[in-house]
């Protein structure tokens, strides 16, 4: 079941996302054709966020494994995959250190400086 699509920056692929029941992703052209298919695992909770790079060098996937892949858009292959911490600390002007239980995947978005 599709859940979510997502252009690339650069308008050159759509990425499908099916729903949080699976993980499993597809990558199209604006024309239709597939360019990618990935499933990380079955039988489990899958994708929670999703964010294209700037440059759309990158795809970045977050799932409730608590795992962040990123993929290069060139060869669609896996550059880069760790677990995120469930804690996470936050700055304050109250508490510079206040420390928060999180039970989700974060995403980071790429910005330009």
């Amino acid at each position: 079941d599709l859940c979510d699509i997502k252009w690339s920056n650069n308008d050159q692929y759509i990425l499908c996302v099916n729903n949080e029941l699976l993980y499993k992703f597809l990558i199209y052209t604006p024309r239709g054709r597939k360019v990618f298919e990935y499933s990380a695992y079955d039988n489990a909770l899958g994708i929670k966020c999703t964010s294209w790079s700037l440059n759309d060098k990158y795809l970045s996937i977050g799932s409730y494994d608590n795992q962040i892949r990123i993929f290069n858009t060139m060869t669609w292959r896996i550059v880069s995959q760790f677990k995120c911490d469930g804690n996470i600390y936050l700055k304050n002007n109250n508490n510079m250190n206040e420390k928060y239980k999180v039970k989700s995947t974060i995403c980071y978005q790429e910005i330009s400086i």
